[in-house]
């Protein structure tokens, strides 16, 4: 029962044109507790950031963008001060906001009933915190 409650995290990541498996509940939550905190997506989502930044200026433009996005954000609610690009700070802004949005007992995790199918259909929680 767990798997299937688990399986929330188990999403699709455009990545180009290619689709890839965005990361699990369980590959998030490293320290085994049960829970997704805000730095344990956030970990992910740097990595994340850091791949899609194909010119490693530190900044996505729209094309890197596309690799990234999830399914509840576009690039213009991102990009806050509308300068055409998206840093990881507009990015972490947005996903404090989203995640308390998901964070229903205010505890400051996501668990695995926050993170059930029926409130994150078939997008990781990374996917739908941070993009």
């Amino acid at each position: 029962m767990k798997r299937i409650i688990w399986g929330c995290g188990l999403a699709l990541l455009l990545v180009g044109a290619v689709s890839a498996a965005g990361p699990t509940f369980e590959q998030l939550d490293t320290d085994r507790n049960g829970k997704l905190e805000l730095n344990e997506l956030d970990a992910a989502a740097v990595k994340l950031f850091r791949d899609a930044d194909v010119n490693r200026d530190g900044v996505l433009d729209r094309h890197e963008f596309k690799r990234l996005q999830g399914p509840s954000s576009s690039f213009d609610d991102l990009d806050a001060n509308r300068d055409e690009k998206i840093d990881l700070g507009e990015i972490r802004r947005s996903a404090a906001l989203r995640f308390d949005r998901h964070d229903l007992n205010q505890n400051g995790a996501l668990d695995d009933m926050e993170c059930s199918p029926n409130r994150m259909p078939t997008v990781s929680p990374l996917m739908s915190v941070y993009f």
